[in-house]
């Protein structure tokens, strides 16, 4: 029997997983002018390697999640 809403759940955490790979660093851009919001310093600002790693990380993680949910909804 098909689980739809674990099917959907997974598909949508899958596609952030990959949105988060793919543009891991555009998300840490974004984390980072986030973060600088109400400081004095100006200009642009750049995230640091570790950051954009750690975001990569999580989306790798946050695809497998995605694939096991939808795999187990449609399995069931």
């Amino acid at each position: 029997m098909v689980e739809p809403s674990t099917v959907a759940v997974g598909l949508l955490v899958g596609l952030g997983g990959v949105v988060l790979v793919t543009r891991a660093e555009t998300v840490a851009r974004l984390e980072e002018q986030w973060d600088a919001i109400g400081s004095v310093r100006t200009g642009p600002v750049e995230p640091a390697r570790w950051k954009v790693r750690g975001n990569r990380a999580m989306g790798i993680v946050l695809a497998l999640v995605g694939a096991m949910l939808t795999v187990g909804g449609l399995v069931r």
